[in-house]
């Protein structure tokens, strides 16, 4: 067998690409395989054929197998996850939930997804907090470094600590674990931005120790467009306020958990990226 072939077929003619472009930017959207692809869209004739009985019936128990094919893959409970189409409004759930109170400070790296920067900029200045950054210098030569960076700033006002698993600007895989287990000694919310993990390097939740952490499935796993995930873990959900209020606050028919209901439900909605993961 040649290398690139898998049963004389090259992988990119497992693709839908442009056969001109020579495409390697998964880290804003990664492309569907044609078999992923074909499930995506069988699932939005699914839908198509009787929306009413497939939002209303169906819907529900798809969505659980769906989340439990996702929990198995990341390492964590099916309850501890719930779908979002972006990492981004993931982790606004997360920002926004926060009770900062003035002078309280979110702690980062200056290695962040401009998105997430001008988030937690917009929510501390609305709560009279600090979002800082620690400057992590390039080339990094020792990853205790990224610790020893953030730590110089920790101090007795520092809420949470915000930080990504792989970082989007430097393509830099920071020590997340260690930073979630020294916050956890002291107190310390950490959110984690996993939005290039999954697809790139395995990853086991239930052992990382983050409070929070928010990851895309459509880029290096390359699942359809609008599937991410936001993973909070059991004791600090209730932290948690939806985006959204619909019909799981206050459900009539409580499911899986609180988490689950007051996140998943957010009214009519295309769930085919959601389901096309497993």
């Amino acid at each position: 067998m040649k290398a690139g072939l898998i049963r004389g077929v090259t992988m990119k003619d497992m693709f839908l690409l442009d056969p001109e472009v020579t495409y390697l930017n998964h880290g804003l959207a990664g492309a569907c395989s044609k078999p992923v692809f074909e499930t995506y869209q069988r699932w939005q004739l699914e839908l198509e054929r009787e929306p009413a009985a497939f939002l209303a019936r169906k819907a529900e128990g798809l969505l659980a197998e769906a989340r439990a094919a996702l929990a198995d893959y990341l390492g964590c409970h099916a309850d501890e996850v719930v779908y979002f189409p972006n990492p981004t409004t993931a982790l606004n759930v997360v920002a926004r939930s926060l009770d900062l109170k003035p002078g309280d400070e979110v702690l980062a790296s200056d290695h962040e997804y401009g998105a997430m920067d001008r988030t937690w900029r917009f929510i501390c200045a609305r709560r009279d907090a600090r979002y800082l950054q620690a400057k992590i210098p390039l080339p990094l030569s020792d990853r205790q470094e990224v610790v020893d960076r953030l730590w110089e700033k920790v101090n007795p006002r520092t809420r949470a600590i915000f930080l990504s698993h792989i970082t989007s600007p430097t393509a830099i895989r920071f020590p997340v674990e260690e930073v979630c287990r020294r916050a956890q000694a002291q107190g310390i919310l950490t959110i984690i931005d996993g939005a290039h993990t999954p697809g790139q390097i395995d990853i086991d939740l239930d052992s990382l120790g983050a409070d929070f952490y928010a990851g895309a499935c459509h880029k290096w796993l390359c699942a359809p467009k609008g599937s991410a995930f936001l993973y909070a873990r059991h004791k600090v959900q209730d932290f948690l306020e939806p985006l959204i209020v619909s019909w799981g606050w206050e459900a009539e028919e409580p499911g899986l958990s609180p988490f689950i209901d007051h996140h998943e439900q957010q009214g009519t909605r295309d769930l085919a990226a959601f389901l096309s993961v497993p």
